[in-house]
């Protein structure tokens, strides 16, 4: 953006208009009340441009809100092409954080793929009673839906709807979400960090009791101590046998992978112990719990194997390859134990 007063160029391309997040802007400014010698080093110039610069951003933001609301289908182009600008706005620009946050669209649970929302737009849907807009950091659609962090969106205790879940696909927008932080008085909140129960099958049957649950539990705590902090039964789980929570999140995971590697270091940093949480009915823990007081060294490595496909399913396994000759080690006893019988 170039900078005018009364029709004389004062400065081509201008620094100081508008925030660095706004670079995709083209156009000029012209305003009477400039001096031909615009100097920044003076305090009165600098007052002045700074009062244009965020007079500027707010009417741009305004007019981007409002073609939104005009011509969504125009705008979801828009938002494809210049997103970006805006996720880095709201993560670098606080004063416009709220303006910038009715600009972002994602897609959802409760949309076709392809499909995008605006947080207004999610919030209109929520029931009254919610409090939180959930998302999700996944690579895929599809990955989001088979992941165990969306376990208890499918099969949520209500009887009117599931929660609704924003799909973010990118480690950028995992920093966006949590810089947005708050919208409409409601928290954003990661699906992960989600505190909500699935409803329980009537007919199941196998199921740990309370005491075989904790006797699970302390077993796990101690065969995994170099890993976990703890280990705890949870009700969040239908299709898997464990989740890890209290973790570091895959995106700032690549992110400090990034700056080690900037600084001339490797690769990711060594994972931060966390929280491993387990499913009473699901048959793997069931059975788990069974062999451990038959055959402990093999119940320990399948239980070693249930968490590191927790951790797979987190992010926090750099390589899946890495698993590979664990694998193998765990087949081999399994096919020798079945031989046995």
């Amino acid at each position: 953006v170039s900078l005018y007063s009364r029709k004389v160029l004062i400065e081509r391309h201008s620094p100081d208009i508008l925030p660095d997040w706004m670079r995709f802007v083209r156009g000029v400014v012209d305003s009477e009340d400039l001096p031909l010698s615009l100097s920044r080093e003076k305090m009165q110039d600098s007052r002045l441009l700074a009062k244009m610069k965020d007079v500027l951003t707010r009417r741009i933001l305004k007019f981007l809100d409002e073609q939104a609301r005009k011509d969504p289908e125009k705008f979801d182009q828009f938002f494809a092409e210049f997103g970006q600008f805006i996720k880095e706005g709201v993560c670098m620009d606080f004063q416009n954080k709220a303006g910038l946050s009715k600009l972002l669209r994602y897609e959802s649970s409760a949309l076709d793929q392809g499909k995008t929302t605006s947080l207004d737009e999610y919030v209109s849907r929520a029931p009254p009673d919610q409090n939180e807009i959930y998302y999700l950091c996944a690579p895929s659609r599809e990955l989001a839906f088979q992941s165990p962090y969306y376990e208890a969106f499918k099969y949520v205790v209500t009887t009117l709807t599931n929660k609704e879940v924003l799909l973010v696909y990118h480690s950028m927008d995992d920093f966006v979400m949590n810089s947005v932080g708050e919208f409409n008085t409601r928290k954003v909140v990661s699906a992960e960090a989600a505190k909500l129960d699935v409803q329980e099958d009537h007919d199941t049957t196998d199921k740990l009791t309370e005491a075989d649950a904790n006797l699970l539990t302390a077993w796990l705590s101690l065969q995994l101590e170099a890993s976990v902090t703890k280990v705890e039964v949870t009700n969040r789980l239908h299709d898997s046998p464990a989740v890890v929570t209290d973790h570091e999140s895959a995106s700032v995971r690549r992110m400090m992978q990034m700056v080690n590697q900037s600084q001339g270091g490797g690769g990711l940093p060594t994972s931060s112990k966390h929280v491993l949480q387990i499913n009473p009915r699901h048959p793997i823990v069931v059975k788990l719990h069974q062999l451990r007081t038959t055959n402990e060294p093999l119940a320990a490595k399948i239980a070693a194997q249930v968490h590191t496909n927790a951790c797979l399913s987190a992010g926090l396994v750099e390589d899946g390859r890495i698993m590979i000759g664990d694998l193998n080690v765990l087949l081999d006893e399994l096919l020798t134990h079945s031989l046995k019988k």
